[in-house]
């Protein structure tokens, strides 16, 4: 059985409760040696298809088995006793069902961020469990930053807003507690100044 694996202490809380549906990793590998400090990159395939079952797992190569549910620190202990299992967790977090993949680009714009996918959902109101469609053309979903003002006092940007449910939902999916974050928390790891693919894993939980 495949295995995802997890270490990023942001999504931890959503992996235990299982509210964590989906999980988004880059489409690309780098290739250093071709030239001296300089980084190419060349396309990855998916490792994983719809119906696929996978493993769930937290910091897959420690030795540790149990780790702290507030850090994500593995635990030196080989047994836990019951009093302590609702301090602590097993590195296997259960097993899922994949049910969608597919590939998005991201970015950091001048005033906030763009994610541009062949995927989009029709209404606005839909809620979480809402299934995307595909579209012929990619779709650019744009995130103003808030509000800011310039040295000589002028309104630079306008009234902050996401407006529209994909994002929201792929923000929900992934853990985070908004989009921004996500969008924060991607240029801080792989540094959006310049466009990159990913692709989205999305399952089932099934236990």
């Amino acid at each position: 059985m495949k295995t995802i694996n997890f270490s990023a202490v942001e999504v931890l809380p959503s992996l235990l409760n299982k509210t964590k549906q989906q999980t988004i990793r880059p489409a690309w590998k780098s290739i250093w040696g071709v030239a001296p400090s300089v980084e190419f990159t060349e396309s990855k395939q998916p490792r994983f298809k719809v119906g696929d079952e996978v493993k769930l797992m937290w910091n897959e190569k420690s030795k540790a088995e149990w780790f702290d549910r507030t850090k994500g620190e593995g635990l030196d202990i080989k047994q836990i006793k019951p009093d302590f299992k609702c301090m602590c967790f097993n590195k296997l977090l259960g097993t899922a069902t994949i049910t969608e993949v597919f590939e998005i680009e991201m970015s950091r714009i001048k005033r906030g961020w763009r994610c541009k996918s062949y995927k989009e959902y029709e209404a606005k109101w839909m809620d979480e469990n809402a299934m995307p469609v595909e579209t012929d053309m990619p779709v650019e979903y744009i995130i103003n930053t808030p509000i800011t003002v310039n040295p000589i006092g002028q309104i630079e940007s306008g009234r902050f807003e996401i407006n529209n449910r994909f994002l929201d939902i792929l923000a929900e999916r992934d853990g985070f507690k908004s989009a921004e974050e996500m969008f924060e928390w991607f240029d801080k790891n792989y540094d959006l100044s310049k466009p990159k693919k990913f692709l989205v894993i999305r399952w089932r939980w099934n236990n």
